[in-house]
């Protein structure tokens, strides 16, 4: 891209006001002992850990988002239903109105059969139609007979008006011709007029001076033009002389910039192996844990398993007696690991009772925020539709008049052509009569 006068300038200020700062930081440094450098540090890990706790909101949020676009799916078909139904009761309004204009055309056309049924009536009476002809005629003649006069007396008082205009132009023409001339002396170039004034000259001598004068301007024009060639040619040489300077710190930057990303790229493929290892961690964590309680489980019934196994291999070799005693303390054994899964089983429930209750109490928070979102977001475009049915049944009206003023215009030429036909018929008729 070629830079032109502007953008080269406008670089080099850039470039000048980065050195002032960069001077004016240096200077503080040297003259303060003020280093910048740890505040910096601790702001970049600040901000890498703000940026670490919003990569996990975003991951904690992700689930919430799929909710979301269920419930914005189950929205839009909610509105799509709206929407099918104005757009019927659209349809309904504007076959209404459609119907409306049928029966006022069907009511037009009546009232032109009607006008048609008293014209024809009305040619049933010629008499009286020659009569008005007759009349007609009479005003007409009698009006063209005035015109006629008034004419006649405008051009009489035109003929009038041109015959006085041209003795007057007569006059004029005799009485320049009755003045003297003028009779013009020769000049002589060289003459000098002894009137005792300051500076007299004869022409001759003013044309000269007149020459030395245009002379010295054309120097004066030609100096001038030289000298702003000269000092364009040392803006163009400055001009170029900052273009390189503003090129190579350019490429400077470029590599600079290209550093940043290269070092950026890596501290974000870092911190997304991180993120991946901690992701992995955690998933391993859970699944150990669940493991854990699973194999927990399995121990245990296991054990309770062995218990029962052995009570009934001892059943079996003691007497009746001991049987009885046996199987009264198996009993109370087996009551007080029922009670005791029971107990368990029991705490059990009420923890995913709790945590049930804590995530069913956050997720109605969750639902009634967003249905509260849905019904606001439902409300902006239900009015936006409202406006545009407005707009649209504003446009049907105005097509609507439209039509009604196409048909109306249509109903007087019609009415004018056939007063019209009725007139000729007339004067048929009054001709033939």
């Amino acid at each position: 891209v070629r830079l032109n006068t502007a953008a080269i300038l406008r670089e080099d200020i850039l470039y000048r006001n980065k050195q002032e700062g960069e001077a004016a930081v240096l200077g503080a440094y040297e003259h303060e002992l003020r280093d910048a450098s740890e505040f910096d540090a601790w702001q970049a890990r600040m901000r890498a850990q703000d940026e670490q706790a919003r990569v996990e909101e975003v991951e904690r949020r992700r689930i919430e988002t799929i909710l979301a676009d269920e419930e914005a799916k189950e929205a839009r078909a909610r509105k799509q239903n709206e929407n099918r139904a104005l757009a019927l009761t659209a349809k309904q309004e504007a076959q209404d109105a459609s119907e409306k204009l049928r029966a006022e055309e069907e009511n037009r056309q009546i009232e032109n059969r009607a006008l048609v049924k008293d014209i024809q009536a009305q040619r049933e009476r010629p008499v009286q139609a020659m009569e008005e002809l007759t009349r007609y005629n009479r005003a007409k003649a009698q009006a063209l007979r005035e015109e006629k006069e008034l004419l006649e007396a405008q051009v009489a008082e035109a003929k009038r008006l041109e015959v006085a205009k041209r003795a007057d132009l007569i006059k004029q023409i005799r009485a320049l011709e009755l003045v003297p001339r003028r009779r013009l002396t020769a000049v002589d170039p060289t003459y000098t007029p002894e009137l005792g004034l300051l500076e007299q000259m004869s022409l001759a001598e003013l044309r000269e001076r007149l020459c030395v004068v245009e002379q010295e301007r054309h120097e004066e024009v030609t100096q001038k033009r030289a000298n702003i060639n000269s000092s364009k040619q040392e803006r163009e040489a400055d001009l170029g002389r900052r273009a390189k300077q503003l090129t190579a710190m350019r490429e400077l930057a470029a590599s600079q910039s290209a550093s940043r990303r290269e070092a950026t790229k890596a501290a974000s493929s870092e911190a997304e192996r991180k993120r991946q290892d901690r992701l992995a961690e955690a998933q391993l964590k859970v699944h150990a844990t669940i493991e854990a309680k699973r194999a927990a489980r399995r121990r245990e019934e296991a054990a309770l398993a062995e218990e029962l196994k052995s009570i009934r291999i001892k059943n079996q070799y003691l007497g009746a007696d001991k049987e009885t005693v046996e199987r009264k303390k198996w009993e109370s054994q087996q009551a007080g690991a029922h009670r005791e899964i029971v107990q368990r089983q029991r705490r059990t429930h009420e923890e995913a009772r709790h945590q049930g209750a804590h995530n069913d109490t956050a997720q109605r928070v969750i639902n009634v925020d967003r249905a509260e979102e849905a019904h606001q977001t439902f409300l902006r475009e239900y009015a936006d539709h409202v406006e545009d049915d407005k707009a649209e049944s504003a446009r049907i009206e105005s097509q609507i008049l439209d039509h009604q003023a196409r048909l109306r215009t249509e109903y007087n030429l019609g009415l004018s052509r056939l007063r019209g036909e009725t007139m000729s018929d007339w004067g048929a008729t009054a001709r033939g009569l």
